[in-house]
């Protein structure tokens, strides 16, 4: 593991509590409306500057008893997840961010944290303030399947 990858990961973990306090209080909200919530525990946030012809993403890696669980929770067509809010916790040297991914036609939401550090993620901030899109990736260890979500206004993520 790179230092500066351990760095990040180590200055979000310092509000982490807070974010997954935020993450439980919200989805009883969304329950409480009738909504189906599903919260993904990335062991591992990337983000990644823009590559060739893809955009700057967030890759996060979950369990794989979490990538079945989205399966399902998403079926065959995860474009119907069309909306998606962004809430920002306060960090100190990182963005820290909830992400709720949203299909409103089947009233289930997908919850998940990201962050970066923009002292270090130079070129992912870069490359999302030029960007139309950013997507997140979420995928297992072993890279064996993946599902992608799009935000198509990435400047929601720039501080």
């Amino acid at each position: 593991m790179s230092r500066d990858k351990f760095n990040r990961m180590n200055k979000a973990l310092v509000r982490w509590d807070e974010m997954t306090d935020e993450i439980e209080r919200l989805t009883q909200e969304y329950d409480a409306e009738g909504w189906e919530t599903l919260v993904l525990h990335p062991g591992d946030v990337v983000p990644q500057p823009a590559e060739d012809d893809s955009n700057p993403a967030f890759r996060l890696t979950v369990p794989d008893s979490e990538l079945d669980a989205l399966s399902e929770f998403v079926g065959e067509d995860d474009s119907e997840f069309d909306e998606y809010e962004t809430h920002q916790a306060a960090a100190d040297e990182v963005n820290l961010f909830l992400i709720i991914l949203k299909s409103t036609t089947f009233e289930r939401a997908v919850f998940y944290p990201v962050y970066y550090d923009p002292a270090v993620d130079i070129q992912f901030v870069d490359d999302v303030q030029d960007s139309d899109v950013l997507h997140t990736t979420v995928t297992d260890l072993n890279k064996s399947r993946e599902f992608v979500f799009f935000h198509d206004t990435p400047e929601l993520f720039i501080q």
